[in-house]
């Protein structure tokens, strides 16, 4: 994959994570090629990360009119996995994710990942107090996707640096090297089977 093809996927992947937001338009016009690109198969998820504020200025305003209307239309059209994490939207996300999916939706019909804020916990006991605050925020019992969110951000972080080294010409630094290692050390926890 040369440069060029590599920025074109990149771009269109991050074009496929608006598309929830873009699809809202009473007349998208959308391409065969897109079209099989956001075939419920394919596994695109709906990203808690930015949502649709009522004050631009304060991340706290989520408009929960519009972000129902968005998650309504993303499980309509046959999609099911949704991500979040404590600190998105100024720590509101998982409690947005709680108003307009799990209160509104069966449970048997998404699933749900959330990040663990891992440099914000200094304990094993802190740990756990803070999962089970994520599990109260949301709304919900479990998370359905650990091993998959896992292995996204270990992916994202290859790539990533791939693109730093060849296309920004950032050196490798140890401290990077170390923080990619860990990523790929909790792969290796999440994925091993502890009987």
């Amino acid at each position: 994959m040369n440069r060029r093809e590599f920025l074109f996927s990149t771009l269109a992947t991050f074009a496929l994570a608006a598309l929830p937001k873009l699809t809202l338009a009473e007349e998208a016009a959308i391409s065969e090629a897109v079209r099989a690109k956001i075939n419920p198969k394919n596994k695109l998820g709906f990203g808690f990360m930015r949502l649709p504020l009522k004050d631009k200025k304060d991340q706290t305003a989520i408009d929960y009119d519009e972000l129902n209307k968005m998650v309504d239309l993303f499980l309509e059209r046959g999609f099911t996995y949704f991500d979040t994490a404590w600190m998105y939207m100024g720590h509101e996300s998982e409690i947005a994710l709680r108003k307009s999916l799990v209160e509104r939706h069966p449970r048997n019909k998404f699933s749900v990942a959330s990040k663990l804020p891992v440099g914000m916990i200094k304990s094993k006991a802190e740990q756990e107090q803070v999962f089970n605050k994520q599990l109260e925020k949301t709304g919900l019992e479990y998370f359905d996707a650990p091993q998959l969110k896992v292995m996204q951000e270990a992916i994202t972080i290859a790539v990533f640096c791939v693109f730093s080294i060849l296309y920004l010409k950032e050196d490798l630094k140890w401290n990077y090297v170390v923080g990619f290692a860990l990523i790929l050390l909790a792969v290796f926890f999440v994925f091993r089977k502890w009987d």
